[in-house]
């Protein structure tokens, strides 16, 4: 019973993950015991049974993004010559976050600035902070390996949307979300770029960073759908250029790359290891 309980927790689970929501089921297996002990053959064709039940299970639900949550097996009843068990198989949608920002997420787009008004201190800013929240979105659960992992400057996405405007922008021309990503341009020395600090252009809100975080989603995987490959890393930061205009904008390099299950056609379920 605990060597069935460990072996598919450590095999089929992976408590680095949130969930949104759970489905269960219950199933009762047998086993033959000789003076109260079965032996490996037995124990072995037990847990085959198992896993063809979870796995089962697993692909009966319908909904997407699911992912073994815990198995939990009880000894139902036992004599010394048989072993009744339960196993409770928990299989639930991995939670990924869409709006990741919350209400002391004021972040300064300026390198080493960290938070701004009405927070202060830290040293991140708000490129560091996106680029963070994006990898913990878009990376794999299960074991993975890559191959073919390549560089994409940001100039490659601009047709699918870096860099592009906001067609959905409440206020055009303030700066503020006027892109799918961050763009801002004033005269030098203008007070058109002091009054950028006053009114937080460069200081991104909650609303604001949850905006970028989606705008950068759906960008990343339209790419994907495009090219073929996945995120491997989320890179981007603010780029600062100063001549008779200070531009200040998101740019830089993502790597992408070809991402391969470790045991391919494994039975339960496919893109899961044996082991960690």
């Amino acid at each position: 019973m605990v060597y069935i309980e460990g072996a598919m927790n450590l095999e089929y689970t992976d408590p680095r993950l949130t969930w949104a929501g759970y489905e269960n089921t219950t199933d009762t297996f047998e086993i033959a015991l000789t003076s109260g002990h079965a032996d490996r053959v037995a124990l072995e064709a037990l847990y085959d049974e198992v896993i063809d039940s979870a796995s089962a299970f697993f692909y009966r639900i319908s909904e997407s993004d699911k992912f073994p949550y815990l198995y939990d097996v009880v000894n139902l009843n036992a004599t010394s010559s048989l072993l009744t068990i339960t196993v409770e198989g928990i299989v639930g949608k991995v939670h990924r976050d869409p709006a990741p920002f919350g209400e002391d997420d004021y972040w300064s787009v300026f390198f080493g600035e960290g938070h701004c008004a009405p927070m202060s201190g830290e040293t991140d800013n708000a490129s560091d902070r996106l680029n963070s929240a994006l990898n913990d979105y878009f990376t794999p659960y299960q074991c993975i390996f890559w191959t073919e992992t390549h560089n994409v400057p940001t100039a490659d996405l601009e047709d699918f949307g870096w860099g592009q405007l906001n067609g959905a922008d409440p206020n055009p021309g303030d700066f503020i979300v006027d892109y799918r990503t961050f763009y801002s341009i004033c005269e030098h020395g203008s007070d058109d770029c002091e009054e950028f600090v006053e009114n937080g252009v460069y200081c991104l809100n909650p609303d604001e960073m949850n905006y970028y975080f989606q705008s950068i989603i759906d960008i990343y995987n339209d790419y994907i759908d495009d090219s073929g490959t996945q995120l491997r890393m989320s890179l981007f930061g603010l780029t600062m250029l100063t001549g008779s205009d200070d531009v200040n904008y998101w740019a830089g390099i993502n790597k992408f790359g070809t991402r391969y299950d470790c045991i391919e056609g494994n039975d339960f379920p496919y893109a899961l290891p044996f082991c960690c």
